[in-house]
């Protein structure tokens, strides 16, 4: 537990000391223009969500029938393997019967014929102490009598309750509240502490209406505009309605830290340091631009006060190519685009004002320690490391073989001084000899490592690059030395091609069977994903972009 503590401060004040912002990025297509969402309607059942919801996502649009009718094909094997499972299990015969039916009926079709639809809308969100899911159903009255059949099929019902005239299912596990409705056509469940049961339901049962709701606020439609999204899952998390919360400063609030045993106390001085962080980072929006059987292309976005996200800003370096690794199709590719040496100052400056003015709550104090651990490890840097600026790395093939891996590709290294970098390389006895200069030329060199392939050196201006493979991977680590950034940034990215990676692994999987076989060829259905991280001038953002094969 102390350990798990100290991590969460630890990732705590990395956020407080440097928090990001918003920005476009090239490879995944966030242009942030905004829409006209006057005419965006969503289900009727967003009157029920509460304004001040610290979190929610709504299914403005229905998940395309195409997307769920794609993951079907990928996870055709599913059924066949279910039916196995259930045939080796020593069930009654009503059971395995059921349990036949319900899996020759997993696809969209299937679903309807028990009043369920797969491509429909939804809500996910926080209400007082509890989770609520709300969808609505093509038929209730085909669902319960599902459930009915299921019932006796296991000789045992789910337990009821009712409220007013409305029954609902209730089954206890543990402390935990699992509840669910069935309307005609919506479907409702919700999970909570047991003690917060007559004061959740009434908003769970349609029962009773929140003051004001995010129909009435508005707030979701305007980060959908805002942002340009579609109405695929878009949400927020709002880290004031957070903190509000845990002041329990409304009556369901009070209950609901009660009932979840949290005994924290928001003191006067809590409450005004945790307001403070909450205006640094008051919320996270997130949703998506495509949505299709091809391409799932989206954003998520941290932001945070303007005068911060506008120093960040400063502390992004231009690494070529890193803006585009999608386009680029690499099997692994990554890099980062920061300023070493400003990054540092920037990180001191935050270090010295926590040391200035500590935070006082109990809670917080752990940032008060992890900024002292910080201002050791700055100053524990060699004077070499405050001279990168990024990196980038791409991997166009990697293969296992009985012998070695197979590898190729190339990197970059964009260091103030790339030849001090040469000079500490030659402390390793293999390099003492090597001679580099910083003419662009390449130098082919031997590695102590066991991989085939041909290594080779340059150094251009403040780039360093190396390639390692056949003579394409030279020919474009050279390429890339002439190349020059069009802008800063990002600060980091990855890009992976799920598909290449597990067809390298496959001659070392050959002797798969069975499930494992299934689960290798799934993944190959799995095409490049890349994100990237910006800082820009609303907060940190996360731009990415994943191919489906």
């Amino acid at each position: 537990m102390y350990i798990h503590k100290k991590l969460a401060l630890t990732i705590a004040f990395a956020l407080l000391v440097s928090i990001p912002a918003c920005n476009k990025d090239k490879d995944t297509g966030s242009k942030h223009k905004s829409i006209d969402v006057s005419s965006l309607v969503g289900p009727d059942f967003l009157k029920y969500i509460p304004a001040d919801s610290p979190f929610v996502i709504v299914g403005y649009e229905p998940i395309p029938a195409e997307l769920i009718e794609k993951s079907g094909e990928i996870y055709k094997f599913m059924p066949e393997y279910l039916k196995q499972k259930v045939l080796n299990e020593d069930l009654p015969a009503p059971q395995k019967e059921l349990f036949d039916e319900l899996i020759d009926n997993l696809s969209i079709k299937g679903f309807e014929n028990y009043g369920v639809k797969l491509s429909t809308r939804f809500a996910f969100y926080a209400l007082g102490g509890s989770l609520v899911l709300r969808m609505e159903l093509l038929d209730g009255d085909k669902l319960n009598k599902l459930i009915a059949r299921a019932s006796k099929a296991v000789g045992e019902n789910i337990p009821t309750a009712k409220l007013a005239d409305t029954e609902y299912y209730r089954v206890l596990a543990g402390e935990a509240l699992i509840v669910f409705f069935v309307g005609k056509k919506e479907f409702v469940a919700a999970v909570m502490p047991a003690g917060l049961e007559k004061d959740i339901m009434p908003y769970v049962l349609n029962q009773k209406k929140p003051a004001k709701s995010i129909v009435d606020s508005g707030k979701l439609k305007k980060i959908i505009g805002q942002y340009g999204f579609k109405g695929y899952m878009p949400g927020f998390i709002d880290s004031k309605a957070m903190v509000d919360f845990f002041s329990g400063n409304t009556d369901l609030s009070k209950k609901s830290l009660k009932a979840l045993g949290i005994d924290f106390e928001m003191t006067p001085i809590c409450q005004t340091e945790f307001m403070q962080l909450a205006k640094v980072i008051p919320s996270m929006i997130f949703g998506y631009y495509e949505f299709s059987a091809k391409r799932l292309n989206g954003m998520a976005m941290i932001n945070i006060r303007n005068d911060i996200a506008k120093e960040l800003i400063d502390l992004q370096a231009p690494v070529p190519l890193l803006a585009n690794l999608h386009k680029h199709k690499p099997m692994i590719a990554f890099g980062s685009g920061m300023d070493a040496k400003k990054t540092i100052h920037w990180f001191k400056q935050q270090v010295a004002k926590i040391a200035a003015k500590p935070y006082q709550c109990p809670i917080l104090l752990g940032i008060n320690e992890a900024a002292k651990s910080s201002a050791k490890h700055f100053a524990s840097l060699p004077p070499i490391a405050t001279g990168f600026r990024g990196t980038v790395v791409i991997a166009n093939k990697f293969k296992m073989t009985d012998k070695m891996p197979e590898v190729g590709g190339y990197a970059l290294l964009n260091h103030q001084d790339p030849m001090a970098l040469v000079a500490m390389a030659k402390s390793i006895p293999a390099l003492a000899n090597i001679e580099i200069k910083p003419n662009g030329e390449p130098v082919k060199i031997t590695l102590p490592l066991p991989i085939a392939g041909d290594v080779y050196v340059a150094v251009k201006d403040n780039q360093l690059g190396l390639s390692l493979g056949q003579e394409a991977e030279k020919v474009a680590m050279l390429k890339a030395l002439e190349l020059k950034a069009e802008k800063a940034g990002p600060a980091f990215a990855i890009s992976y091609d799920y598909g290449r990676i597990f067809e390298s692994m496959a001659p070392r999987m050959a002797g798969m069977g069975g499930m494992e076989a299934n689960f290798i060829n799934t993944l190959k259905n799995f095409g490049l994903l890349t994100e990237a991280f910006y800082f820009t001038d609303q907060g940190l953002q996360l731009d990415f972009l994943f191919d489906l094969n």
